[in-house]
């Protein structure tokens, strides 16, 4: 079973995620600000992050800024949300080490289309990711 670590400020969201993910099989566990999930990431094990960019304290890519000082081993691939994706932020996430994109609003199954693709890529999807223009090219 791949683990999760969700991180999000929105309780509601996170708990939707959790809630579509763990329907598939997969074990969760959601925080709600970048110094929890720090500390999570230093103490756990993850084979994926599900991080919001906008959240007060610390953004998405803030948060994957303060990973880059970790043990490679240690930073799960990332899937980076957001309700908007200007070039500029793309660009600078890739460069942080975002592993794909998940915009807002979305379905459950490009949410889940992403996450597996993601976790496993060599694993065929239902949904070609070029459909749900959500990935790191």
């Amino acid at each position: 079973m791949e683990h999760i670590l969700i991180i999000d400020d929105d309780r509601a969201f996170r708990w939707m995620l959790q809630q579509i993910l763990e329907i598939h099989g997969y074990v969760c566990r959601d925080v709600e600000d970048g110094e929890k999930a720090l500390h999570a990431i230093d103490t756990e094990h993850f084979d994926l992050m599900i991080s919001d960019q906008n959240m007060p304290g610390m953004t998405g890519l803030q948060l994957l800024q303060q990973l880059s000082s970790r043990p490679k081993d240690k930073i799960p691939p990332v899937i980076l949300v957001t309700g908007y994706l200007p070039d500029s932020l793309r660009s600078s996430a890739q460069r942080a080490g975002v592993d794909a994109f998940l915009t807002k609003p979305f379905t459950h199954t490009e949410l889940l289309s992403v996450v597996r693709q993601v976790i496993d890529p060599q694993e065929q999807t239902d949904i070609p990711l070029a459909r749900t223009k959500n990935t790191c090219q």
